[in-house]
């Protein structure tokens, strides 16, 4: 008798197919998680960068102000100078000078007075300081032929009238219409500070409004801002106009002086991809500094 014959698979097929079907699905799995992983690689990548690219972006607008607003010459009375306008400089922190905010007006009448001396300013424009003046003092700095100049504070301001109240008065005679400024001077200050414990540290970053220059660094206060986390180096480096480094660091006075443009250099890390391991970014530019002191 014929032995009839029936569709279908055998035991041994069966487990062949699932043998490979299991390989295919671990393939698979394999090049999603990798694929997984290279996005957030990537993604990480990119917040890295444009962290540090904000970070470095705001210094290359601060560092070109360097100087701009700060008076040439001596104080009215006096022998206080604010030049150089750059006044700490090593390779991971710098401190400097410039009007950054735009609190400059020009006075509409000259500042005399039978008194010698007068307790306002008429000047073109207040809005700057309707703010700042209203319930407290504010520094200032009036400056004649963007030179000669005096310390002094704002204790109000009349908006309809354009006047600036200030204390104490400034010298007769000194200050002329359209010939003298009132202006806001800002101490910039960045610093960066290396973690030991791992492998990225922190990008600080502190303005003061000021009317008297003060070299002292860092500053007395600890009002630090935060600017940049994750950065695992920055340098400065400092150029004269001929291009020369200079050197030693921190500089001298006259080094400061001398300086034209700075190059920054930033390394931002972080972890990412499998086993969290480090990835890092470096940005580098040169800015030349070009607003020469008023």
């Amino acid at each position: 008798m014929k032995r009839g014959s029936a569709d279908g698979f055998t035991l041994a097929e069966m487990l062949v197919s699932m043998v490979i079907f299991l390989f295919l699905l671990m393939a698979l799995y394999s090049i999603l998680t990798q694929s997984q992983w290279l996005r957030f690689r990537n993604d990480r990548r990119v917040n890295i960068q444009d962290n540090a690219r904000i970070a470095l972006e705001l210094m290359e607008r601060d560092f070109r102000m360097i100087g701009y607003g700060v008076p040439t010459g001596f104080q009215v009375n006096g022998t206080i100078r604010w030049t150089p306008a750059i006044f700490y400089a090593t390779d991971t922190a710098v401190g400097f000078r410039a009007e950054v905010d735009n609190g400059h007006t020009v006075l509409t009448r000259s500042a005399t007075s039978s008194g010698g001396g007068t307790d306002r300013l008429y000047v073109e424009d207040v809005r700057y300081y309707t703010s700042r003046c209203g319930g407290s003092t504010w520094p200032l700095v009036v400056m004649a032929h963007r030179k000669r100049w005096e310390p002094v504070r704002c204790t109000g301001v009349d908006a309809l009238g354009n006047i600036l109240y200030i204390s104490p008065g400034v010298t007769d005679g000194v200050f002329l219409a359209a010939k003298s400024e009132v202006v806001t001077i800002e101490q910039v200050y960045y610093w960066y500070a290396p973690n030991s414990d791992y492998p990225f540290g922190t990008l600080y970053r502190q303005v003061q409004t000021t009317f008297l220059p003060d070299d002292s660094f860092p500053p007395s206060n600890s009002d630090w801002s935060t600017l940049a986390t994750h950065i695992s180096s920055l340098t400065f480096q400092y150029l004269d106009a001929q291009g020369n480094s200079l050197q030693p660091l921190p500089l001298d006075a006259a080094q400061r002086a001398r300086v034209a443009r700075i190059v920054i250099t930033l390394v931002a890390t972080d972890r990412a991809g499998p086993m969290q391991a480090l990835q890092s970014v470096r940005l580098r530019t040169e800015v030349r500094i070009r607003n020469d002191p008023m």
